[in-house]
């Protein structure tokens, strides 16, 4: 679960599919790459309560996911 990290390293900082496939991976991202859609998901089916109204990991249509949800520290 690197993305997911990554994505709680810096909440709120939108991250671009090539940026997560590259920290993932090392890497760069391939046309009709899903892994990282993929791993969103899994990461979403995981962690959210309704993974179709996802709360933690938001999709920034055109730019990318960022991490949105609440860190208790």
């Amino acid at each position: 679960y690197r993305a997911l990290r990554l994505m709680l390293d810096t909440p709120g900082k939108i991250f671009t599919r090539e940026q997560l496939i590259r920290h993932m991976t090392g890497r760069e991202l391939r046309p009709n790459d899903r892994t990282v859609d993929v791993t969103i998901r899994r990461i979403r089916k995981h962690f959210e309560s309704d993974i179709d109204s996802p709360e933690l990991i938001s999709t920034i249509h055109g730019e990318g996911y960022r991490f949105v949800g609440k860190i208790d520290k």
